[in-house]
């Protein structure tokens, strides 16, 4: 199923709209799916400003997509989506890899086509928080906008949820606050989340954002998963760059400001991710992790570590319970 929702011609609301294609009752900003579409429920929070939340659970029967259809001469509010696939019995049949991929925030002006697929018969959680700019600008006084999120541009980024983001998301949809306090739970847990993504976004060291065009996005997001295909094999830049049909020069550009590394540190930093997953949940010794992972010398092996895990792999194994693994 597909569900599009133009900005800026349609009479109903998003929920609205959704709720009619759905054939599924909304009450209260909520809609619960019906047994033949699948589980989950769809709720939105609106506050006395120009900052709403959207909650999401779902598990579909088949793939459900919503595609966003922008009206390029709407206010250009910021929307930050934030999706993620929970650990649970429901997704066992989920590579780690594929967790990987479903679990990410996402932040763009919301006069740009946007588009999210939900897996059939996944598990899938995704909150999306719109804000207007100049309501952002408010919040972030000591942020000089112009540079991160500059007004009257069209820009993408996305950042890898962090455990921090993921501990607030869990607290948002598995929350038992009494249900009259359920709007300032959620306007608080929100504006954490925008804190964390903040956090991140302003150690990126690329100062100038450029606008950005949907076919570019989606002929970024098919370099990343060239990358991720085989991390054993670092791509060329030559085969990326004919991958995405845009120059070298171009696409090293738009790949950092969309992920915040260049092409070659990402590929490094999923290598990277890749070994902490094999050291903390697989068991393997850090020397066996870093071998597996393509690297002959181990003291640059923990260097790299370190510089992308914020810690040394052998005080990562020992925080994560590995030793306790190789003890048995």
């Amino acid at each position: 199923m597909i569900f599009t929702y133009h900005t800026g011609f349609e009479s109903l609301t998003f929920l609205e709209k959704l709720a009619q294609t759905l054939e599924c009752p909304l009450h209260n900003q909520e809609i619960i799916l019906q047994e033949n579409i699948g589980f989950g429920r769809i709720k939105g929070y609106k506050f006395a400003s120009s900052y709403k939340v959207l909650s999401l659970q779902v598990n579909p029967k088949e793939p459900f997509i919503i595609r966003r259809i922008a009206d390029p001469l709407q206010e250009h509010n910021i929307s930050f989506s934030f999706f993620e696939v929970p650990t649970n019995s429901e997704n066992n049949t989920l590579t780690r890899h594929e967790l990987r991929r479903l679990s990410y925030v996402k932040i763009t002006t919301a006069n740009i086509d946007y588009e999210v697929l939900f897996k059939n018969a996944v598990s899938q959680r995704m909150l999306v928080i719109t804000i207007n700019p100049k309501e952002l600008s408010l919040l972030l006084s000591e942020i000089d906008q112009e540079i991160l999120l500059p007004q009257n541009k069209t820009y993408y980024y996305e950042e890898d949820l962090n455990p921090a983001m993921q501990q607030v998301l869990q607290e948002i949809f598995e929350n038992n606050v009494p249900k009259e306090l359920g709007n300032l739970y959620v306007d608080m847990k929100g504006k954490e989340l925008l804190f964390l993504v903040f956090q991140g976004l302003i150690k990126r060291d690329q100062l100038k954002t450029y606008a950005i065009h949907p076919k570019d996005i989606k002929s970024i997001y098919q370099v990343k998963e060239r990358i991720l295909e085989d991390l054993s094999v670092q791509p060329s830049l030559l085969s990326l760059s004919e991958l995405a049909q845009m120059s070298e020069t171009k696409l090293k550009r738009l790949f950092k400001q969309i992920f915040g590394f260049s092409i070659y540190d990402y590929y490094l930093k999923m290598r990277i991710t890749e070994a902490a997953h094999l050291i903390a949940v697989e068991g393997l010794s850090v020397s066996e992790a870093g071998y597996r992972m393509g690297f002959l010398n181990l003291s640059h092996f923990s260097r790299l570590f370190d510089r992308y895990m914020g810690i040394k792999p052998k005080k990562y194994a020992l925080k994560t319970g590995n030793h306790v693994k190789h003890v048995s």
